[in-house]
């Protein structure tokens, strides 16, 4: 029996550790985003170097993804 209670704790630690490494990592990338948007918006960047950022930001998130 306690053997249960053992793994139901254990399950609670995880996912609790797991969500809260989740909110920052959203946290992070939305205020990324809006810091992105922010810069794009005031228009002292280029196209071309609008497009160069978000490629290299998308592949940094998706070399991210595949991390997790």
């Amino acid at each position: 029996m306690q053997l249960l209670f053992l793994g139901d704790f254990l399950s609670s630690v995880f996912m609790g550790i797991i969500m809260t490494l989740d909110t920052f990592i959203y946290s992070l990338v939305n205020s990324s985003y809006r810091i992105f948007m922010a810069i794009a918006s005031a228009r002292l960047l280029s196209s071309d170097v609008y497009y160069e950022i978000a490629n290299k930001i998308y592949i940094i998130i998706t070399k991210f993804i595949y991390i997790i």
